[in-house]
């Protein structure tokens, strides 16, 4: 960690019998982050046949009123998690899953949510889901609720099966 620089740490190592590589970083260095009124960080988590990236850019270390987290988790096969996650997940892939989200008057704002998935054990084969901006759900004590804005919500379903992509 240099006061000169911007924040960075990398580190390789073994969880649950799965390899895998790390890296942090900042805009900033990390003293300034501090400081400062705005940070962002991207962190990376890569593994064999799967792979987690989270974009974050926080107003301040002391609130979360106005921070953007994005994200996508992507690989060949699901079951790649399954050691890390101690759940055993199917086999179905490649997949790709990624949004926006903003946190605001207690409120998670969801943007451009994507989700595709391949290799289901049935016809069809193949899943894509995918919106627009943006759902937003209320954060409560009780089970938050999905709800949505009246013209920018716009949610789609694709399905293709094995005859449509010969």
């Amino acid at each position: 960690v240099r006061r000169d620089r911007p924040f960075r740490l990398e580190a390789q190592g073994v969880y649950r019998g799965t390899p895998m590589e790390t890296t942090v970083s900042g805009d900033a260095p990390l003293q300034a982050a501090l400081t400062t009124d705005t940070w962002a960080l991207a962190i990376a988590l890569e593994m064999p046949d799967a792979r987690a990236t989270v974009e974050a850019r926080l107003p301040t270390l002391a609130s979360t009123e106005g921070a953007e987290i994005s994200f996508e988790l992507s690989g060949q096969r699901l079951d790649g998690w399954s050691k890390i996650t101690g759940t055993r997940l199917p086999g179905w892939g490649p997949y790709r899953v990624s949004a926006h989200t903003r946190y605001a008057g207690a409120s998670l704002q969801i943007d451009n949510l994507r989700l595709s998935l391949d290799g289901l054990p049935m016809q069809p084969s193949r899943l894509e889901i995918g919106s627009g901006s943006s759902g937003t759900a209320a954060l409560c004590k009780r089970p938050a609720a999905l709800t949505r804005s009246r013209s920018s919500l716009m949610m789609y379903l694709r399905v293709d099966t094995l005859d449509d992509a010969m």
